[in-house]
């Protein structure tokens, strides 16, 4: 709730406080699905730059919208370099492939590199899933998860709709 935010960090340079970072996930938010709207957007990007608060913007879901237009990153509204656009290759590309990326103003990336690890996965993977993306496969993939995202989505509906009492939407 951006209103709520403004008014937290008001109070807290009041008291000569800046948080590290503000944490998000702007686009299908997980658990609850939620999307912040272009406003929204908007005034948390207007936010971190009045404030001096970089926002991490977790998008592992932007990718994955099969009904309506998609919205701009954060990153993309982002005009003085106040947003870490971060994603994960487990949610498009394979489950458990714990490969991520970062997008940000160089300063921020170069102290990220500090805590940069291969993880118990090595290196290898991380060339793998770079070749699997560099053939051209990356879109049709997330094209091919799409439809069956659609699908699901309106079994499930139709499974809700017979099987639920009505005032369940």
């Amino acid at each position: 709730v951006v209103d709520c935010l403004e008014e937290v960090l008001r109070e807290l340079a009041r008291q000569g406080i800046r948080p590290r970072f503000i944490y998000t996930i702007p686009t299908f938010h997980n658990p609850r699905g939620c999307t912040l709207s272009w406003p929204r957007r908007q005034k948390l990007v207007q936010l971190a730059a009045e404030y001096g608060v970089v926002v991490v913007e977790d998008e592992a879901y932007y990718d994955l919208r099969f009904v309506g237009d998609p919205l701009p990153s954060l990153a993309a509204l982002d005009e003085e370099g106040w947003v870490l656009h971060v994603g994960t290759f487990s949610k498009i590309v394979v489950p458990g492939v714990r490969v991520g990326w970062a997008c940000g103003h160089p300063e921020i990336i170069r102290r990220l590199e500090m805590f940069r690890s291969e993880g118990s996965l090595g290196p290898f993977l991380g060339r793998v899933v770079a070749r699997y993306c560099g053939e051209g496969r990356l879109e049709s993939h997330i094209q091919l998860l799409i439809r069956r995202y659609r699908e699901k989505c309106h079994l499930m509906l139709e499974a809700i709709a017979q099987c639920f009492p009505p005032e369940v939407k």
